[in-house]
């Protein structure tokens, strides 16, 4: 069907049945989808900027509040920046909002690549100094973060050239995302090993994450069954572009239903909402590590009481959250005032 936007010129066509909703985007549920890309990381940064506030303003030469790194705070910008460009490609299909929503999933992907690898040389910088040990020849190199930031540059540039003048297959984009996200799993895994940490958070965020994946491949491989159940629905309840166009109440109830129906098999959508929110939950998991280090760091982990997640019911809310580390500040600097 015809459109808004006019003819695709974007190199990929999704299973979704295009501008079969409304005139004006071309795919109704992959675009709608995007949202959980957009809103929650948008949330993240507001939270993240919210407590930094409150750690400048309260934090005393005797006392360093926890605050979230500039890092993360560009994690959660970068998979805002993946949903809005996904959101422009799918609504359009048009090659210039491809590039705008793959070449984000790169750049922010570099980005994540690059907070984990900080925060992993600032652990190890950490052991070194409580063992008095001296770094091995590798991990000087490793240490150089000019070296580390100047590699995924590199990288990134590579693959963006490479994909807009030699070989604009997708297939190359997603080797080429492949690869990055094995290093952010490895980077994670080193983590959770080198703070003893809760592995639930990130076993949470992989399982949704790796669903989506499932899902996203099902949308690629089985197409033509699910254009095969969207059309059987079709000729169940009588719709044709006719009737979609026709403005009579019985029309328009029947193609909403259809339409409604037609919506649970459109799993690349529902790739959209498990990996953007299992994406999400990676940086939550990134946030406690950050407060495990800073425990560390303060030697607040010293005691033998349970190491409590950053957060708000909100913002991770797979966790009670009354005696939570930023509520437990608060209260602790209304007490101080009140004395």
């Amino acid at each position: 069907m015809h459109g808004y936007w006019g003819n695709r010129t974007a190199t990929i066509d999704w299973c979704e049945n295009n501008y079969e909703v409304t005139h004006y985007v071309a795919e109704f549920w992959n675009t709608l989808s995007n949202f959980v890309l957009i809103l929650f990381p948008l949330y993240g940064v507001y939270w993240s900027l919210k407590h930094i506030h409150f750690s400048k303003k309260h934090s005393t030469s005797d006392r360093k509040y926890f605050k979230i790194p500039t890092s993360l705070i560009l994690c959660h910008v970068g998979l805002t920046m993946v949903g809005i460009g996904s959101w422009m490609f799918h609504m359009t299909l048009l090659y210039p909002m491809q590039l705008l929503d793959e070449l984000p999933m790169i750049y922010g992907t570099g980005i994540l690549i690059y907070a984990n690898y900080e925060i992993i040389m600032s652990v190890y910088q950490l052991r070194l100094g409580q063992t008095a040990s001296k770094p091995g020849p590798l991990a000087k190199v490793l240490s150089s973060k000019s070296l580390i930031i100047s590699l995924i540059i590199l990288y990134c540039s590579v693959v963006t050239f490479v994909y807009m003048s030699v070989w604009k297959n997708p297939i190359f984009h997603e080797v080429a995302f492949a690869i990055m996200s094995a290093v952010v799993i490895c980077e994670n895994v080193s983590l959770i090993r080198m703070l003893n940490m809760s592995k639930r958070l990130y076993a949470i965020s992989f399982g949704y994450y790796m669903f989506g994946f499932l899902l996203w491949n099902i949308d690629n491989k089985f197409c033509s069954y699910l254009k095969t159940y969207r059309q059987g629905l079709e000729d169940f309840f009588g719709i044709d572009k006719t009737s979609i166009q026709a403005s009579s109440l019985k029309a328009i109830g029947l193609n909403g239903i259809v339409v409604s129906l037609k919506s649970i098999s459109e799993f690349h959508s529902l790739w959209h909402i498990f990996t953007g929110y299992g994406s999400y939950m990676c940086l939550l998991f990134l946030t406690e590590v950050h407060y495990q280090y800073y425990l560390i760091r303060t030697k607040a982990a010293s005691s033998k009481e349970k190491i409590r997640p950053v957060g708000s019911k909100f913002f991770n809310m797979y966790y009670q959250l009354n005696d939570s580390l930023i509520v437990n500040e608060k209260e602790s600097f209304k007490l101080k005032k009140c004395e």
